[in-house]
């Protein structure tokens, strides 16, 4: 019996209790990660588990990405689900489509399957640029923080960041995790607006607006499992 696996790691990983485990085991099934519990093991041993094993996980999940790659396999998928929006949007082969919407969830791609990331990366960037605004706004209204520009991209290594001229730069791929998660990175990097640095009077200020700071930060670690292959 599978579930998804609860708070503070909701919707990164898929729990499954097994009436027939004996012990506590890790698997990569279709590029996700999943937890294997015995019956009377609480998933609250989790976080620890994948703290303990987390050289393991990221390199089975990247070996099963390299071999997935070299052999070409389709990195299209027939669906998108973006958490979070709370939205699941279908993919469609296309002459001519670039990311293209083709009607209200629906999503046109070119054939081939580089053009067709391609346009799905420019697609998510779109999406999340409007998402992105409607945060920002909603997150500035709430702390007070004024910001001055926005940029979107899908950047390796940071979800946001904020400079000196009040630019905020969200990472696309956020839309993959839950509103929580997209709030708490938003509200980060609004704090650097007025403290430009990770000290004390930052910490403070981003735990005013968000009590569960240090889960939220906690769960961001292992958020990049969360991130589907063509978006990866």
């Amino acid at each position: 019996m599978s579930s998804v696996f609860p708070d503070p790691l909701s919707g990164l990983f898929s729990v499954r209790k097994s009436q027939k485990a004996r012990r506590i085991s890790l698997r990569v099934v279709s590029g996700r990660l999943e937890v294997v519990l015995p019956r009377g093991v609480s998933e609250s041993v989790v976080p620890e588990v994948l703290a303990r094993h987390q050289k393991w996980i990221e390199r089975h999940l990247s070996g099963f990405r390299d071999v997935h790659h070299a052999r070409g396999a389709a990195l299209v998928p027939d669906r998108i689900c973006l958490v979070a929006l709370n939205e699941s949007f279908r993919v469609e082969i296309g002459d001519g489509g670039a990311g293209r919407v083709k009607a209200e969830n629906v999503v046109v791609v070119p054939q081939e399957t580089a053009h067709a990331v391609v346009g799905l990366r420019k697609w998510l960037c779109r999406v999340a640029r409007s998402f992105f605004l409607s945060e920002l706004g909603s997150c500035a209204a709430t702390t007070g923080l004024e910001w001055g520009a926005l940029r979107v991209g899908m950047p390796k290594t940071r979800w946001g960041s904020c400079s000196c001229r009040g630019t905020i730069s969200l990472n696309a791929r956020l839309l993959f995790l839950a509103p929580s998660l997209v709030r708490h990175v938003v509200i980060h990097e609004l704090c650097h607006l007025k403290h430009p640095n990770h000290g004390r009077m930052f910490h403070e200020l981003l735990q005013s607006f968000d009590p569960l700071a240090v889960i939220h930060a906690r769960q961001l670690k292992y958020a990049r499992y969360a991130i589907p292959m063509w978006a990866a």
